[in-house]
């Protein structure tokens, strides 16, 4: 597949001099999802998102290749968009993979407003209309760094769209909807403002964890 239709040494620059104050991606958080009606949850009880705004760390874009068998993860190779990228012809054939190997992109993200504030998640996504949204928010972002904007750091509404599939109908699509824009400092700030008394922390933290 073609690689994203943005100047990724742009992005890897740009991220090397605003630093890395927000967490990177790690396999400890819970992962998001847009499920087959059409609602954002995470984690392994399927926790709801219906309120609140996430800040994406556009330090964590990667990308890669995933191979599915029938419901069985079979292989995954996943690599920072702005580093060296993974080449899907170098790659061991994926025997039993029903569709071969699939392009992937994800990102971590934080929850900085409503019913999951300080929640953080990793999104990874192979569909079609999840990739071309990962690409329209990794896009976006080189184009704040183009324009020498210290706000780097998309703060998106997660929402949803669907089209209609002539064989498998109704297809929803995931849709980061971009609200505003803030540095990484603004971020650890907004998380620190909104942050619930520390005794109330540990709580907080069981009740969502995936």
């Amino acid at each position: 597949m073609a690689n994203l239709p943005v100047e990724l040494s742009q992005l890897s620059t740009g991220l090397a001099q605003a630093g890395q104050r927000i967490s990177s991606g790690s396999s400890e958080f819970p992962f998001i999802k847009l499920d087959k009606g059409g609602d954002w949850v995470f984690g392994a009880d399927a926790h709801e998102v219906t309120d609140g705004l996430w800040a994406i760390n556009p330090n964590s874009f990667i990308e890669g290749f995933i191979a599915w068998g029938e419901g069985e993860l079979l292989g995954e190779e996943m690599a920072p968009m702005a580093g060296t990228p993974i080449i899907g012809s170098s790659l061991p054939e994926a025997e039993g993979a029903k569709r071969g190997w699939e392009k992937q992109v994800g990102f971590h993200m934080v929850a900085i407003s409503g019913e999951f504030t300080g929640q953080q998640v990793i999104y990874k996504v192979s569909s079609k209309g999840g990739v071309k949204a990962v690409r329209d928010i990794v896009a976006k972002v080189v184009n704040q760094i183009n324009g020498g904007d210290a706000d780097i750091v998309p703060v998106v509404e997660l929402l949803s769209d669907s089209y209609k599939h002539k064989t498998y109908g109704k297809i929803n699509v995931p849709v980061l909807s971009v609200d505003h824009w803030q540095s990484m400092n603004d971020v650890d700030t907004a998380l620190e403002d909104e942050a619930p008394p520390a005794e109330k922390a540990p709580a907080k933290r069981r009740r969502i964890a995936g």
